[in-house]
């Protein structure tokens, strides 16, 4: 029993192993000059497609960050990593209400991501919740050949007060 759980363990351990090497990724971060902090996520075996992320609204009173688990994104990016794609992802310059800069960080980050990465993506995808589900909305509509694709989640998209 014992050398049958052993084994057991033993197995486990090289099946996590194999499993955060197909995780390994590069994660480069930054600031715009607006005081925007931006990151990007590149797997390893990286599918040359970029998936831009914007979250929702955040208390005006907190500090300018990234986002983390808001609306489930820690669990979002993993998913679109572990498929081969490559996330970025943005504070913006402001918390609350702030859909125009919503939409001028998420379009900035493909120059960005090209210049600090040093590969043009194949493909790029809008993704966002909330806030940022209106802006890649926005987004799509602006600038039908410059992006694949969008996925609003969530957004008001029909407008709001």
């Amino acid at each position: 029993m014992a050398r049958s759980m052993f084994r057991i363990s033993l197995a486990l351990f090289f099946a996590t192993l194999l499993a955060l090497r197909a995780d390994a990724q590069q994660l480069i971060q930054g600031t715009t000059p607006t005081g925007a902090l931006y990151a990007f996520a590149v797997p390893d075996d990286w599918n040359g497609d970029l998936i831009v992320y914007g979250h929702g609204i955040v208390d005006p009173a907190a500090p300018i960050a990234l986002p983390s688990s808001q609306n489930g994104f820690a669990v979002l990016k993993e998913a679109m990593l572990a498929r081969g794609f490559a996330v970025a992802y943005s504070s913006y310059s402001e918390n609350g209400y702030a859909l125009k800069d919503a939409f001028h960080r998420l379009n900035e980050l493909p120059e960005l991501f090209e210049a600090r990465v040093n590969r043009q993506p194949g493909r790029v995808y809008l993704m966002g919740h909330s806030l940022g589900a209106v802006a890649v909305q926005m987004l799509a509509e602006q600038f039908p050949v410059r992006y694949a694709g969008a996925l609003a989640m969530c957004g008001f998209v029909s407008g709001g007060v």
